[in-house]
């Protein structure tokens, strides 16, 4: 199990997509490529790329890089639409013709390297038309939000361009921003910004995710994208998602599940500048938050979900968690939320 699992230093995001189609961008505006490539390990001289691959922190560096030349304020929502257009490589046919919400979503949380190299999409089910994809950090720094609007931008049009007739929702921690006229221009779906948490809500009109069944060219395009990532996954979000599906593990149980020491599984995460206590507490916090505005559950059942031996106990972890009673954060974004 520990040699799938990568760290940041570790290259496994195909240079040939993601970065190309930023390069793309900066040469439609004849804009200074090398300058773009400096601190990402790739050359011109390497071009078309095929084959090579780069670091989460090289990517962040060559994005950064990137808005430095672009300079307008519309670079990430523009590197949305350019992404679609040959960003994601099979990623794309295979969420095109994918007519369940749950396949489609669950592909979403699968191959999020390839949507989003920085950003890692876990996937939530609301109830069996909506599902909710919450936005976290894949390499241990706080999420920036302007990559959250290449995201917004890509899965809105994705969405939009295939005809799903869903509904979709986006939801950012950053207050309302200055540019907030580019959301309207370039995101198909309703922003709601000062959220407690960065994600997308995805209501699925009518329900019929039953009975859809995947054709062989869209299982080709999924076995595609398994063949460009290959096995290994970086480590922050595979022990995000070990901690999100089971809130008893501690850091013995779950050292012990990935085949290693916990002084090592420590280090590591302390390499992606977390602890593990501070893990834990983020994926609770996250799911009692989300099944407190988003399903309306009651704290008893959530305390529960979450192990707590009592209610008054979760009360007083949520707020250490958040800065806010259950109640006070109900009511703080009673306007925003619409629980099922």
């Amino acid at each position: 199990m520990l040699d799938t699992i990568a760290l940041l230093d570790e290259k496994l995001i195909p240079a040939w997509q993601q970065p190309v189609s930023v390069l793309d961008l900066l040469a439609a505006r004849q804009l200074n490529l090398e300058t773009a490539l400096l601190g990402s390990s790739l050359f011109l001289s390497d071009a078309p790329f095929t084959g090579h691959k780069i670091n989460p922190i090289q990517f962040q560096q060559l994005l950064q890089s990137a808005q430095k030349l672009w300079r307008d304020q519309d670079f990430y929502f523009q590197l949305g639409h350019r992404l679609l257009a040959n960003g994601i490589g099979p990623l794309k046919d295979a969420l095109y013709h994918v007519h369940s919400l749950s396949q489609w979503t669950d592909l979403i949380g699968e191959f999020a390297l390839l949507l989003s190299p920085t950003i890692y999409c876990r996937d939530y089910t609301i109830n069996a038309h909506e599902r909710f994809l919450l936005f976290s950090s894949n390499i241990g720094l706080p999420l920036n939000s302007l990559q959250h609007r290449t995201l917004l931008v890509l899965i809105s049009q994705l969405i939009k361009r295939s005809e799903k007739n869903w509904r979709v929702e986006f939801y950012l921690s950053e207050n309302t921003p200055s540019d907030v006229d580019q959301f309207y221009v370039h995101v198909a779906g309703k922003c709601y910004f000062s959220s407690p948490f960065n994600g997308v809500r995805i209501r699925q009109k009518n329900n019929n995710d039953e009975g859809h069944h995947m054709d062989i060219s869209t299982q080709v395009a999924i076995n595609q994208c398994r063949d460009t990532l290959g096995e290994k996954r970086y480590l922050l979000p595979y022990v995000a998602e070990l901690l999100w599906s089971n809130h008893q593990l501690t850091l013995n149980d779950t050292a012990e599940h990935i085949d290693t020491s916990p002084a090592t599984l420590k280090r590591k995460l302390a390499s992606c500048r977390v602890s593990f206590q501070a893990l834990s507490d983020q994926m609770k916090a996250e799911r009692a938050v989300i099944e407190l505005l988003l399903k309306g559950t009651s704290l008893e059942q959530i305390s529960n979900n979450l192990c707590f031996h009592d209610s008054s106990n979760f009360r007083r972890a949520f707020k250490r968690w958040t800065g806010m009673t259950p109640s006070s954060l109900k009511s703080a974004y009673r306007g925003i939320f619409e629980p099922s």
